[in-house]
């Protein structure tokens, strides 16, 4: 997990605002993962023309931010590296625009990226923000002119999210090529609300009273986002706020997230494997999360993404704030989570018997008013949905869940719906999560976490 996540994105930009603003936080995010194509497309909302220039205008933006993001960090590309990476789709609704004569710019562009190696062997993530018949035209091109096992390789070089299925293209990939991890909402037609991705900010459209609310008012945006060269280029929402922004949050690098884990949970959402021995499918699935509104207990996919909204929130806005003028670099640092002594971002490992007693240290973080919270994420470690209520082995952590330094007891029984206990029948994972916020000298409340993979031995 040290090297960058590689991105291609695939965008019906012009469809609708939340395109450009998902573009502009991606660019905040340019340091630290790799993107290697961008690419305007249609979808069923934009079935005629795509609009490659869109995405220069808001590079207009990123170039004159870029100096004073190189202050901060001098991994942030050059803006002619993401010039040279626009290129057009095929103006043509789903499968209207793949097979013979389809080949653009953008597919070619697409192919090159997933031929050129990669010593890590890093898989490339494809976004799709619209229409999948790009992707769908880059693997019938491979398929026509290379061998079944070449195209096997090709396409085992993939890994998807796709905003639900915006084009008929999707499912004919899914069914002809299955080994491509594929993660998608898959729901009736245009019923975008019951989707995973619309966790982001979708309350404000459905009117439902359920995720933090504050950080996706258009006032808070316009206060915080709306700034600076590249801020400028943020457009004010008209349905819901970055709908496509789930296919890279889950890639930023931040402890939690996981890129090649959609079933462990993070900034993207969590998505379960569909239990298909043919198919890598990674499809909807809920977590139990307490309302911050209501009190009450929500149980949903959107859960799955609005729990850490504020984190990714301040996040962002704390990112904003690289592109003006006179930011302090030291002002705008994330804590370092050390924990055992290891402050790298990836999860610790540790395997126990059935109710053993572990010590965690996170007393040696780095970074000034520091508040620590640890806690047990159930929906990850266990084979079924947890309705809100329903007992699962637990997690116990003492003294308490707030200190720097706790004792993890992890079960020696799982106790179910119809039994009172049952012992371990075969090694099982228990996630806990460590989630470090430091309150910032600008006042930006900034999120890192370690995940700790218990394995509890039968």
């Amino acid at each position: 997990m040290s090297s960058k996540p590689r991105l291609f994105v695939l965008t019906d930009i012009d469809n609708e605002p939340d395109d450009a603003e998902s573009f502009v936080r991606l660019l905040l995010y340019s340091n630290e993962i790799q993107v290697e194509g961008l690419v305007a497309v249609t979808s069923t909302w934009l079935r005629n023309e795509v609009h490659p220039e869109t995405l220069h205008k808001i590079l207009d933006g990123y170039e004159a931010a870029h100096p004073n993001l190189l202050k901060h960090d001098k991994d942030y590309p050059p803006v002619e590296h993401f010039r040279n990476l626009v290129k057009p789709g095929y103006p043509a609704y789903g499968t209207e625009g793949v097979g013979e004569g389809k080949d653009t710019e953008g597919s070619e562009s697409l192919i090159a990226a997933v031929d050129r190696e990669d010593a890590e062997g890093r898989p490339l993530h494809v976004a799709l923000w619209g229409g999948a018949n790009c992707l769908a035209q880059a693997l019938w091109k491979v398929q026509k002119t290379r061998s079944a096992g070449e195209t096997l390789k090709f396409a085992s070089k993939l890994f998807v999210y796709g905003i639900s299925d915006q084009d008929n293209t999707g499912p004919i990939i899914r069914r002809n090529h299955p080994i491509i991890p594929y993660v998608v909402s898959l729901h009736g037609n245009n019923s975008y609300s019951l989707a995973t991705w619309h966790g982001i900010a979708g309350e404000l459209l459905t009117k439902q009273r359920t995720g933090p609310p504050e950080t996706i008012q258009p006032e808070w945006l316009a206060k915080h986002i709306q700034i600076g060269p590249l801020g400028s280029h943020y457009p004010s929402t008209e349905y819901i706020m970055e709908g496509d922004t789930p296919t890279y949050l889950g890639l930023i690098p931040n402890g939690l997230n996981n890129p090649e884990r959609p079933d462990w949970g993070g900034w993207g959402g969590r998505y379960d494997l569909l239990n298909d021995p043919d198919a890598r499918l990674y499809l909807d699935t809920p977590d139990s999360v307490i309302s911050p509104i209501t009190g009450e207990m929500c149980y949903s996919p959107q859960a799955t993404i609005w729990r850490w909204r504020d984190h990714f929130q301040q996040d962002f806005r704390a990112r904003m704030q690289r592109t003006l003028d006179g930011t302090d670099p030291e002002a705008l640092k994330a804590p370092q989570v050390a924990l055992n002594g290891d402050s790298s971002l990836d999860p610790l490992y540790i395997t126990v018997n059935k109710g053993s007693t572990v010590d965690l240290d996170a007393s040696e973080t780095i970074g000034q008013d520091l508040t620590f919270k640890w806690y047990h994420y159930k929906e990850v470690s266990t084979d079924f949905a947890l309705a809100p209520g329903f007992p699962t082995g637990d997690i116990e952590i003492a003294p308490h869940s707030k200190a720097k330094k706790v004792q993890v007891t992890v079960p020696s029984v799982i106790t179910t719906k119809g039994a009172s206990a049952i012992f371990f029948t075969e090694q099982r994972d228990f996630h806990v999560i460590l989630e470090v916020t430091k309150q910032t000298s600008v006042g930006i409340p900034l999120t890192r976490y370690r995940r700790i993979i218990f394995t509890v031995l039968a």
